[in-house]
């Protein structure tokens, strides 16, 4: 055949040359495709048998039939060459998770669930890979295919969301986070994962927050020297650290051998406070007070 080679698109048919048989008898012949090295596709390099039968009808005229094997065509003297094309793509979410409140601690470890639908495609967590918390959260990678049996180019949309968690005084991030990653086929074996929409790097904040401490301070008063329950006595409860909660009341009199209460103390975070208790001078006549401030 004249052309004996000939290049071919996929899914479209190509000519050899033609054939000229002068002579009656069996002829055969093979068509192998050349492997194209092409990325991605498997080529069939299988050669392909292809029998012509020519026969004299004794009349001075030559009849050729043409029989193949599997993939030929009769009808059309035409064999099939069937290649196969597959891609592969993946994708790895990137996360940061925030604790506000108070420092990760290393037992602080959050997981965290991918899902396409109601179907789960990857996890992910904190854990730094040796058993401790950190700021980064690492997700199982997100795989993608094209071959005859599944085409996974295309749009898809992924709900991110944080497991229930059991670390007192901390809540759940509830909000579930949206990510659309478009893959496509660069057609040469491999697919390409981007983010169409959504962040590119996933943050969960989750807050710890301490329930109150209730105090009540009293102030008692002691009379030496005379046995006076009528005497009255002013106290004052004074907050020295900055921020510190005030009593209500602050101010308060106590009469002598007994004893006074402050209003409650409510603290709302943890910390050293520092408050003094001031007994005011009465300026009674023949008592002699302690107003030196007395720390608590």
């Amino acid at each position: 055949a004249d052309p004996a080679e000939i290049t071919v698109k996929a899914g479209e048919t190509g000519d050899f040359g033609k054939l000229t048989f002068e002579a009656a008898g069996t002829y055969e012949y093979t068509i192998t495709e050349e492997d194209g090295k092409l990325k991605g596709y498997t080529y069939d390099t299988e050669p392909k048998t292809v029998t012509i039968t020519v026969e004299d009808d004794n009349k001075g005229n030559l009849t050729a039939k043409v029989e193949g094997g599997e993939g030929f065509e009769a009808d059309t003297n035409t064999q099939t060459i069937t290649n196969t094309y597959e891609a592969e793509g993946e994708i790895t979410f990137e996360g940061a998770k925030v604790l506000e409140g108070r420092d990760l601690e290393d037992s602080d470890i959050f997981t965290f669930t991918v899902k396409e639908g109601s179907t789960v495609v990857a996890t992910g967590t904190n854990d730094d890979g040796t058993g401790k918390a950190c700021g980064t959260i690492t997700f199982g990678t997100i795989s993608y295919v094209l071959n005859k049996e599944k085409d996974e180019t295309g749009d898809h949309t992924y709900t991110i969301t944080e497991d229930s968690i059991t670390i007192e005084g901390v809540s759940i991030d509830g909000a579930s986070k949206t990510v659309v990653v478009t893959v496509t086929d660069n057609g040469d074996g491999t697919l390409k994962a981007e983010i169409k929409s959504g962040s590119d790097k996933i943050e969960f904040t989750n807050t710890y927050e301490t329930g109150s401490a209730d105090v009540t301070l009293h102030a008692a008063k002691a009379v030496e020297g005379k046995d006076d329950s009528t005497a009255e006595f002013k106290f004052t409860l004074a907050p020295v650290t900055t921020g510190a909660p005030v009593a209500d009341p602050a101010e308060i009199t106590v009469k002598a051998g007994e004893t006074g209460d402050f209003g409650k103390l409510t603290f709302e975070a943890p910390g050293t406070y520092e408050y003094t208790i001031t007994e005011e001078d009465g300026k009674l006549k023949g008592y002699i007070y302690d107003t030196e401030p007395k720390t608590v």
